[in-house]
């Protein structure tokens, strides 16, 4: 009898408890189903700007460089000039490049204003064709390149809004828009190539997302920093 009315007593608080769970799994279910239904959302993204390197167009001669990491520059400003090397014959009997001019210096520019942040040659160096010799950032303008599986790619619309967190600061959300979809969202940017990953049936093509940031109060932007966005369906 004892035993009787002790399962009684049990019986309730396990009803309960499923049904609590339940109800966790339905909320948890809703949420889901509101936040998909309402945003596009991805973690892979990061805070970037436009960045260039400027690479030698030719064998040449740095005959002047003008330059040091932190000058900063207007857009087409002349970072130095580059004069071409001749090709001459040493001493046991192979090709080889030598110092002698064969035309004029030509003009090394940058493509985009910003600021030199980094610069390891100096005037009278010698450089190969496609070498790096700069790399130039527009640090006045930060924004977040993010990727979106391209099967969701159809909600995503210029001047979307937005919702920002980054890893670093994450008591704070940060509104933005969308300014660029596609390829020249990433034109100058580090990480311009678009992304894939694996899946069971396919490869899933991922398309850069370019996101201004309203107001970004943050003093000391570290380019790079991870971020997480809900775009705005």
């Amino acid at each position: 009898m004892e035993q009787t009315v002790e399962k009684n007593r049990r019986f309730p608080w396990a009803i309960s408890v499923i049904v609590l769970l339940v109800l966790i799994g339905v909320g948890v279910a809703l949420y889901m189903y509101n936040q998909s239904s309402l945003y596009i959302q991805t973690d892979n993204a990061k805070l970037t700007v436009d960045q260039v390197t400027i690479s030698a167009k030719q064998n040449s001669k740095l005959a002047t460089w003008d330059i040091q990491q932190g000058t900063s520059l207007q857009k087409n400003q002349k970072l130095g000039s580059e004069q071409p090397l001749t090709a001459g014959t040493n001493p046991t009997g192979q090709t080889a490049q030598t110092k002698q001019p064969t035309a004029s210096a030509s003009d090394i520019v940058s493509p985009i204003a910003g600021t030199v942040i980094q610069n390891r040659l100096q005037a009278g160096q010698s450089v190969t064709q496609g070498q790096p010799l700069a790399v130039v950032a527009d640090l006045s303008k930060v924004y977040v390149l993010a990727y979106v599986d391209e099967d969701q790619i159809h909600n995503v619309a210029v001047d979307k809004d937005v919702d920002i967190t980054f890893d670093a600061y994450k008591d704070q959300t940060f509104s933005g828009k969308v300014a660029e979809i596609g390829s020249t969202a990433g034109k100058f940017a580090q990480s311009s190539a678009i992304l894939s990953t694996s899946t069971d049936k396919k490869e899933m093509e991922r398309v850069p997302v370019k996101i201004e940031i309203d107001h970004f109060s943050v003093k000391y932007p570290v380019i790079g920093l991870n971020a997480s966005v809900k775009i705005h369906k």
